[in-house]
Parts: C-alpha cells; structure tokens; sequence
C-alpha cells in the first residue's frame, strides 16, 4: 500500500548503450542477474525499488528510469529527466568511449534537473579484468572525473558479480534524502508533486514499457 511508504523519489540512469545500464537495475531491484545478452532498452523502462534507512526508521520507494543510450531515442528519454532527485552515471571500464561520453551525459542531465539532483558515478564491468580484458579507464581518472563534477563515487562495480551495486545506490538514496529534505514527496500528503509524480508512475506501469519492483 502507498502508505507503506513515508517518501518518493525518482531516480534516473544514463550512459551509453551496452554498459549494462539494466543489468544494475535488475540486481539492485530484484537481485537477479541475466547472463544471456539482453536486447537494448526501447525509451525508458521503469523499475521500484524499496530501500529501508534504519537509523531514521524511513521506508523510501525509488521510482528507478532506466534510459536507452540510443540517439534514436533521445527525445523519448531526456522527458523522463524531468523531476529526478537523483541520477546514475554508467560507463564500462573496458570501454574507453563510454567513459569519454559521460561529458556529454552530464551536461545533458543538467539542462533538465534540479541543480540539487543528486549524481552517483557507476563505472561497471570490473568483473571482466579477471577475463583478460584490457582496462581502457584507470582508477586515477575515475576519481579526477568524480571529483570535478562533485559526484558520489565508492568504486567500479560488477552487475554480474554483484559488487558495489546496493553500496551505491541505497548511499544515493540517503544522499538525496538529506540534500532534498524540503523536495521529498510525501506519500501521505496529497500535493501537486506527489500527484504529478503518481500520474507519470501510473502511466509507465499502465503503458508497454516494463515495470518492475521488489
């Protein structure tokens, strides 16, 4: 039930096709992990994820977009940023292109969000160093990266060997809930945020893009 809940917050992910944008969300969501390749993400997909804050006895629901990095689809998903308290930058660390993209992903972002969105850096695929696979990103530049544009960054991460993926985001969700107290969505109070927000939910579950939450 909505009153389960004590707030809402919307959340956004972005980066370039294939650096495992879904496969994050699917782990962080439902703890699955696919290892057959996925098809691309077709406009936005939407996701819920329940995210308990302990030492305030808080229940979070974080409405999650999940993005296509198509150009074909960039009309479609620069709507969706609207409103998001929170983003997610996502790169492949065996990908140097990918990483050079986030320039333009984070510029993109703040044309449309609040100044106080709150951006968490996610480079994924550590697990495929172990696969001989030639990293194209160093440690030393991800972090120069996080640092200059003031983003949350605890580490490279895997979708597949679940590593730093529920760090991260459940940090982002803490963040975003103390540097946007005042914007927080209340889900016992009926407002014209909290009814936009649930119209935009309603239409995303109601419609043929995916929904998913645990």
């Amino acid at each position: 039930m909505e009153d389960e809940y004590d707030y809402k917050m919307k959340i956004i992910f972005t980066g370039d096709m294939g650096v495992g944008k879904t496969k994050i969300i699917q782990r962080y969501t439902r703890k699955m992990y696919q290892k057959q390749e996925m098809p691309a993400t077709i406009g936005v997909e939407f996701h819920w994820k329940r995210v308990y804050l302990k030492d305030e006895d808080l229940n979070i629901k974080a409405l999650i977009w999940d993005t296509s990095g198509s150009e074909r689809y960039r009309a479609v998903t620069v709507g969706h940023y609207r409103d998001s308290m929170g983003a997610v930058l996502v790169f492949d660390i065996t990908d140097l292109k990918s990483f050079e993209s986030l320039d333009f992903w984070l510029k993109d972002l703040q044309k449309s969000v609040h100044k106080e969105c709150v951006v968490a850096l996610l480079p994924n695929k550590v697990d495929l160093l172990q696969n001989d696979c030639k990293r194209e990103v160093s440690e030393e530049e991800i972090i120069k990266f996080a640092k200059a544009n003031q983003l949350l960054y605890l580490g490279e991460c895997s979708a597949k060997d679940d590593i730093n993926i529920k760090e991260t985001l459940d940090q982002l969700v803490y963040e975003i809930k103390e540097k946007q107290k005042n914007n927080l969505i209340m889900t016992n109070v009926t407002s014209k945020d909290s009814l936009a927000l649930q119209v935009e939910e309603k239409a995303m579950c109601g419609s043929s893009e995916s929904c998913f939450g645990c």
